[in-house]
């Protein structure tokens, strides 16, 4: 799901270990940690030091600062996801319509710069790219991986992570 939490900024207040809220389990945990870098302070010089995530490490920001969050989206500072689940009515619905809203511009439709057609979006041109595809999620449980299936669980990630202890 990191495409869709690409906008999430405020997903690094979670940590790995975090994760058990949704039923990982520690081995899971560790294993979903590891996969991502993470910085670890600085060497012997001031260097940047990273290396593998621990359940402890902290989800890391999508973009190094606004500027380049911008640069990677048009030019529009993305929202942090996990919150408008709870700013916005509906929320929830609202960002599923979003996720699974990605379509090909009507022929009439005039299309600025950069920007992708979105049939739930306002004004139907949104900054941010279509960040599912089917089957770009495959599934322990062998469940379908349709956008529609992947929508709905990053939906409920982005839901839990604004309202950890309502699940």
């Amino acid at each position: 799901y990191s495409e869709v939490c690409a906008t999430c900024h405020s997903l690094n207040l979670l940590h790995y270990r975090d994760l058990e809220g949704i039923g990982l389990t520690a081995d899971q945990i560790t294993a979903v940690a590891a996969a991502v870098t993470v910085p670890l302070g600085v060497d012997d010089q001031g260097n940047p030091k990273t290396g593998p995530g621990t359940p402890s490490s902290q989800f890391r920001a999508p973009f190094a600062n606004e500027p380049a969050a911008r640069a990677a989206m048009n030019g529009a500072l993305p929202p942090d996801q996990s919150l408008i689940v709870n700013a916005r009515e509906d929320g929830a619905n609202y960002l599923y319509a979003i996720l699974t809203g990605f379509r090909d511009a009507p022929a009439a439709f005039k299309m600025m710069g950069g920007m992708n057609y979105n049939e739930y979006f306002p004004g139907h041109q949104i900054a941010m790219p279509q960040p599912l595809h089917d089957q770009q999620v495959t599934f322990a449980d062998g469940a379908p991986n349709r956008i529609e299936d992947e929508a709905h669980d990053v939906v409920t990630f982005l839901y839990w992570a604004a309202n950890p202890d309502a699940i």
